[in-house]
């Protein structure tokens, strides 16, 4: 059950991944950043270009938040070991110099 999650948390994260990366190219064309929209339209085929940029917005878009989803995993307390945390003291070398020299 637990590997079926895990596919369906990636699943949904791709997709807002994939959605994202598509509304940014369409976005990026549409108000015209930079002249993109006016270069691409003025090309002989204009689908290449548009299909490689979002082609390549999707596939950054898309890990990007399937890898912040596996990097939350654990994060919403349901994971968490139950325990108290210990305070451990660690000396520094001048305070380890200074045991020794003591003990001398």
């Amino acid at each position: 059950m637990r590997r079926h999650r895990l596919l369906h948390l990636l699943a949904v994260n791709g997709l807002a991944g994939t959605v994202a990366g598509i509304v940014a190219a369409a976005g990026l064309l549409l108000l015209n950043v930079g002249g993109l929209g006016t270069l691409v339209a003025g090309a002989e085929e204009p689908i290449l270009p548009v299909a490689l940029m979002t082609f390549g917005f999707v596939v950054t878009l898309a890990s990007v938040a399937m890898g912040s989803a596996i990097m939350r995993i654990g994060q919403d307390g349901e994971d968490r070991p139950e325990g108290h945390l210990i305070p451990i003291r660690i000396e520094t070398d001048e305070e380890l110099a200074r045991r020794r020299r003591r003990m001398r």
